[in-house]
């Protein structure tokens, strides 16, 4: 594993996230197609959204964690 990404548990989680993501924005190009009620659609675009925003979290918490961390290591083994 390169630690430099996520964890086991943490790509397994931002993978089925993806994976939720997808069906979503299928279903959303679906309500769009069946012209359906604008309101409903915005509701799905920001779930959809907000998961994406979640997905990022989790990368930048791991990039902090790991190459921001291992960044001032380095620095201060170098003064």
């Amino acid at each position: 594993m390169n630690s430099k990404f996520l964890d086991k548990d943490e790509k397994l989680e931002a993978t089925q996230k993806l994976k939720q993501i997808a069906g979503r924005v299928k279903g959303i190009s679906k309500m769009i197609e069946e012209e359906r009620d604008h309101k409903d659609i915005l509701m799905q675009i920001s779930a959809t959204s907000e998961s994406l925003r979640s997905i990022s979290k989790l990368i930048i918490k791991n990039h902090l964690k790991t190459c921001v961390a291992n960044g001032l290591v380095a620095i201060n083994r170098a003064c």
